[in-house]
């Protein structure tokens, strides 16, 4: 480099295409790494749950907390029916 305090675009050009060669191997190099290890790598599977819980049967219950347990109920059941075991069995 000419100059310490002036960088130019001329010789930074320069450098690149003196190692153009190099960069390629590295970068098909890194490529084919990449590759490798993904095609070796196993399938990562993921797996959900359901818990299906009843409310109690319990009289002293408020009925305040009677609805928000049907509330629940409710959204648990539409979960539970779009889940891929029901779906399965309905197809």
């Amino acid at each position: 480099m000419p100059n310490q305090d002036v960088i130019e675009l001329r010789w930074i050009f320069e450098v690149i295409r003196r190692n153009a060669r190099l960069i390629v191997a590295f970068t098909l190099a890194a490529a084919a790494i990449a590759f490798v290890a993904t095609t070796v790598t196993p399938p990562v599977f993921e797996a959900t749950a359901s818990l299906f819980v009843q409310p109690a049967q319990d009289t002293r219950s408020s009925e305040y907390n009677v609805i928000v347990a049907g509330e629940r109920l409710a959204l648990t059941l539409s979960q539970m029916i779009k889940g891929r075991p029901i779906l399965d069995v309905v197809i």
